[in-house]
């Protein structure tokens, strides 16, 4: 994202000082009907000012151009559906709400460096499933079970989460737990998911065929790791598998190497361009 190409229109009273370290970013406070060509609009307001902005809302969502409502809720959480009614505000699918200014930081940061989609805005903890929005102010629903890390958690802790200051990831301090924004959509999102696994797959036929061509370089046969069958050593060749510590241990005491060497070894084989996986 370049220049002027993300504006932000504060409608509140006061002026936000981290707004002006937002660099490159288009701060409005006034003569918001120059903002209405503007290609991608973030609005900032509090509640009580909701009915302000409305035309503004409307004007911006008729073109396409905008992003996203971040309201302070000022007016308690008992009344903040009522204004929107009152006012006419119907962009309940592009509304973020915050009682402090993490969110719309976090928003407005990720917008300005080309990754609202990569980063989290904001995320609840509801009785069947984890319910996160992007700083694109995208849904998505993680059932606890979808994520392992997640099935473990005491419900009493589901709730105990940190957002990220800049939305990288989410965190459950008692289980040190770590989720960004693509390990949860590859557990709900289908292709997400598929591509997950297909690259998982690439990286494990590479690192197979690598260990197959250090195994042959060394004249050693599938049938000569001390420690490993043939035929685990085959389906780690073949990429079927993935090795984990102890069977590279023993790979690397078959070549008569450190084990940090043979890793090394391993990555140099695996990361060249066109390494055969076959």
């Amino acid at each position: 994202m370049k220049g002027r190409e993300l504006t932000v229109i504060n409608a509140g009273t006061h002026a936000l000082p981290w707004l002006a370290c937002q660099s490159p970013v288009n701060v409005v406070h006034s003569d918001w009907e120059g903002a209405l060509n503007d290609p991608n609009v973030l609005i900032l307001s509090p509640a009580s000012r909701l009915a302000t902005v409305a035309p503004l809302v409307h004007a911006t969502r008729s073109k396409d151009s905008l992003r996203a409502v971040i309201v302070e809720n000022d007016v308690g959480a008992g009344m903040l559906a009522q204004v929107l009614h009152s006012t006419g505000v119907r962009t309940l699918a592009r509304l973020l709400a915050h009682t402090d200014f993490g969110l719309p930081k976090r928003v407005v940061n990720a917008w300005r460096i080309g990754s609202a989609g990569d980063l989290i805005a904001s995320a609840a903890a509801l009785p069947d499933k984890l319910l996160v929005v992007s700083c694109d102010v995208q849904r998505i629903e993680v059932p606890w079970d979808a994520i392992h890390a997640l099935a473990r958690l005491p419900e009493a802790s589901r709730t105990r989460f940190d957002v990220h200051e800049y939305g990288s990831y989410l965190h459950w301090p008692e289980e040190d737990i770590h989720l960004d924004l693509e390990s949860l959509r590859v557990a709900t999102v289908p292709d997400e998911r598929r591509k997950a696994e297909r690259l998982l797959r690439q990286h494990n036929a590479r690192l197979g065929a690598a260990i197959r061509e250090l195994r042959l370089q060394a004249d050693l046969r599938q049938s000569d790791i001390d420690g490993l069958s043939a035929r685990q050593v085959r389906r780690v060749e073949q990429g079927h598998v993935r090795p984990r510590v102890a069977t590279y241990q023993r790979l690397a005491a078959a070549h008569g190497r450190s084990l940090s060497d043979y890793l090394d070894r391993v990555a140099e084989l695996s990361s060249r361009p066109g390494v055969k996986t076959e």
